[in-house]
């Protein structure tokens, strides 16, 4: 058991692991900060680049229309086979 230590401590294992994982916790402090500040970013794009809202010109479609349409390339469908 003495001599695993030992050649942890020779080969520097107790640094590697010491910055492997600061490394790690600077990485999720990064993306948790990240996600905290994401709404206000997203704000400060919607302001500079705002959202067009066009208005569409054709007319609401009946749902019977769709019915029928629906009807129409179901028959079709089936005799094709």
């Amino acid at each position: 058991m003495n001599e695993a230590i030992q050649r942890i401590i020779n080969g520097h294992g107790i640094a590697i692991s010491i910055v492997s994982m600061l490394i790690v916790f600077l990485a999720l402090s990064l993306i948790s900060l990240f996600i905290t500040l994401l709404p206000r970013i997203l704000d400060l794009i919607a302001k500079v680049f705002p959202e067009n809202e066009q208005q569409s010109n054709t007319p609401p479609v009946d749902d019977q229309i769709i019915a029928a349409i629906g009807f129409a390339l179901h028959k079709r469908n089936c005799t094709r086979k």
